[in-house]
This record gives structure tokens, sequence and C-alpha cells, in this order.
């Protein structure tokens, strides 16, 4: 699914909010009405969990996690942003070797193993990992884990890890 800021005549206004693809919510940064004279609307976008969810950006994995893509390459922001769940026990070895990452525990206990040094590191709520030098690494959820994930480059929606352990590089348009 592409999403874009169309032109005027193609958005539905309902209040506030305009609905692209039906999926999306987004609404105007104003409350003044959208003229047709205007070409594209700045808007801020919105996305909500219920609008993602048994959509192509639920993506759920062979290896067992979740994950709910807020924000993808085809939003045009420099970065992807995703909400994955790990449940209790999975353990997953990882490689973003065409990616960097920053992760944001909020809810959960597990722990992540840097697989150059060996060192372990407790994951819990209101920590941070950030992959900044394409770190092999193991991740392993004690309890549920819920995280906030962002990549760049962004992720085009539909990755999972490849036999590395990492996503593919996203092709340009």
């Amino acid at each position: 699914m592409r999403i874009e800021v169309f032109q005027d005549s193609v958005l539905r206004q309902k209040g506030k909010r305009a609905i692209i693809n039906e999926k999306i919510s987004w609404r105007t940064h104003s409350q003044h009405e959208v003229s047709q004279d205007r070409g594209k609307e700045l808007l801020l976008k919105i996305v909500r969990m219920s609008e993602i969810q048994g959509t192509e950006r639920e993506v759920i994995s062979p290896d067992g996690w979740t994950s709910f893509r807020f924000l993808l390459k085809s939003e045009n922001m420099g970065f992807s942003m995703h909400e994955t769940v790990f449940p209790p026990g999975l353990e997953i070895k990882m490689w973003y070797k065409n990616h960097l990452e920053a992760v944001y525990c909020y809810k959960g206990s597990g722990v992540i193993t840097d697989l150059e040094t060996n060192e372990q590191h407790e994951i819990a709520p209101g920590t941070l990992y950030a992959l900044d030098k394409h770190d092999r690494h193991i991740l392993k959820a004690h309890t549920e884990l819920r995280l906030v994930c962002v990549f760049n480059p962004p992720v085009t929606g539909r990755e999972i890890h490849d036999k590395d352990g990492a996503y593919a590089l996203p092709e340009d348009d």
C-alpha cells in the first residue's frame, strides 16, 4: 500500500480529518476547509494501532515476533517506525547489516547480547538501545517485550529477517 498526499479533490473530509485509502487517517493542521485551488494540503499524519491491525502493516514473522509498521519508506520521513512484540522466551539472532536501528522498550523484560563482545544488557521499560555500528546481536524476551523500533534507511513494510538476521536493503523507487 502506498500512502501519499493526494490532490485535494481526492480527499474526503470528515470534520477535521481526511481519510486516505480508508486505512490510515490524516488531519489538517488547521480547522479550515480544504479548497480546490490550493493544490496539495499539508497534513499531520495520525496512525492508530487499530488502523494497522489486520492489514499488510501487521507483519507476523515465522520466527514468532509481530511488527506493526506505523511509518514506512513510502511516507518519505527518512526512517521507519514500528512497534514490535516479542512473546516470552523468544530468542532471535539479528544483524542489521543494511540498517541502523534504535529500539525503545516500554513494556516487558529481556536481554540483548552483543555478539562481538558477548556483553549482555538487561532490557526493561525505559531502556533504549541503538545498533549504530550494524551490531550483531541476540535479543531474548523473558516476558512479553513491547518495543518501539526506528530504522534508517526506512523499511518498505513486508521485511522479515533473512538467513543472516538482516532486512534486505530497500530498492530505490
